[in-house]
């Protein structure tokens, strides 16, 4: 599977480094969940393990609703560095995302102890810095 211009496809990209890398759970926006069922069919063709999908909710712009990503330039990673350290920003996200109560400084690593899908936001969430 190739495009146009001679490059591999993503879908079979993907497939192909997931199994080689031995990818047992893959997490990602609810955007791409149509995705999953074209990489599994690949995955089913080429002999490989199937990973445990799981689509979460979106981040949304304040104007438009449309999600936030780099490739609309929605938020600029410059404002965020002036804004947030590496444990407030992680702390903010996970509080958003229904982790925590209120935005506490925190790892990735501390937020592991407590963690519980059923606790993680299903639905979309706006923005507000």
């Amino acid at each position: 599977m190739r495009r146009a211009d001679g490059v591999f496809a993503y879908q079979l990209a993907v497939v192909v480094d997931d199994a080689d890398a031995g990818i047992t759970d893959v997490i990602r926006g609810r955007d791409i969940a149509p995705s999953t069922a074209t990489q599994i069919m690949l995955q089913r063709l080429l002999g490989y393990p199937t990973p445990r999908y799981r689509h979460h909710f979106l981040l949304l712009e304040t104007q438009g609703g449309g999600k936030l990503a780099k490739l609309h330039a929605s938020l600029p990673f410059s404002e965020l560095r002036v804004r947030f350290d590496g444990r407030a920003f992680c702390g903010t996200l996970a509080h958003v995302a229904g982790m925590l109560d209120r935005p506490v400084a925190c790892t990735p690593h501390e937020l592991l102890a407590t963690f519980d899908w059923a606790r993680v936001r299903t639905d979309d969430q706006v923005w507000l810095l």
